[in-house]
């Protein structure tokens, strides 16, 4: 059983429980880019060992080990997210909302959302206060921050048009929400402070020092929510997560493989995602 097939199905699994839908992942996102980077380097040599009770949808599935090759490129690492935005969010939805939604009861009695973060970057730089596109929205820390204080969390519904472009709730809430940049913050990804105002005067601070990395079981009821959501059939979820969370017992990875070749209703063409390839400038491998 050849260790880079392994390597690309783990991802392919990620992937869809990252942003919920394999064939919605943009080319542009990180998933994507895993996705091409591993195909990349499908011929390589890779060594490893399963972790006793673990299997490949949780993130620890693997201890690779990739020799260093001058001048190749290798996925070292990977990691599942809590939710299907950047990461620098993860850590601020997962820490930072539970507390907070007990300060208020109704999004309007809040006055304004100041958030510290290390570095504005593409989080919060300008069009994050218009998103136009859903690549914009789900990269957007004030917009996050928005559809969190209104709904409570973050999910796939939050990234429609509807929503993104035409919530004038969101549109006015997220001209409450400012960032800015402190470079004492600089080190673990999600490191923040918050500072959160009502008009009463009331005020709400809380400060993440690092992410919390998901657990097993929350990865598996990821899988079932998203599954869910977009349609999945139950038996096809299941022999899914079946095979996927004991891969040690898969003889043949194309078997393993097959079972995400249509996974689900197939997708509008005007929906799906073109090759990542294409938009790495990397070639296609045969």
């Amino acid at each position: 059983m050849r260790k880079s097939g392994v390597l690309i199905g783990g991802l392919l699994v990620i992937g869809l429980v990252v942003v919920g839908w394999t064939t919605r992942a943009k080319a542009k996102t990180l998933t994507g880019k895993l996705v091409d980077l591993a195909c990349y380097v499908s011929n390589k040599e890779l060594t490893g060992n399963f972790h006793q009770g673990r299997g490949l949808i949780c993130a620890q599935a693997l201890d690779l080990k990739m020799p260093a090759v001058a001048g190749e490129m290798a996925v070292d690492d990977f990691r599942v997210k809590r939710y299907p935005v950047e990461g620098n969010a993860q850590a601020m939805l997962h820490q930072v909302m539970p507390p907070l939604r007990k300060f208020y009861s109704n999004v309007n009695e809040i006055e304004s959302v100041h958030i510290e973060i290390p570095d504005l970057g593409e989080i919060a730089s300008p069009e994050c206060w218009d998103p136009s596109n859903r690549e914009t929205a789900d990269h957007s820390l004030p917009y996050l921050v928005a559809v969190a204080l209104t709904d409570g969390e973050v999910y796939l519904n939050a990234f429609t048009p509807e929503r993104y472009l035409h919530d004038a709730g969101l549109r006015q809430l997220l001209q409450r929400i400012t960032c800015e940049a402190n470079e004492e913050l600089k080190g673990t990804q999600g490191r923040c402070r918050w500072t959160v105002r009502k008009k009463n005067g009331e005020v709400f601070t809380h400060v993440v020092e690092n992410e919390i990395p998901i657990n097993y079981q929350d990865v598996l009821a990821k899988f079932d929510r998203v599954c869910a959501y977009m349609k999945v059939p139950n038996d096809q979820r299941d022999r899914a997560k079946a095979t996927w969370s004991n891969f040690k017992a898969v003889k043949d990875t194309t078997q393993a493989m097959a079972l995400l070749a249509h996974f689900g209703p197939p997708l509008p063409l005007n929906e799906r995602a073109p090759y990542a390839s294409d938009v790495l400038g990397m070639p296609r491998k045969s």
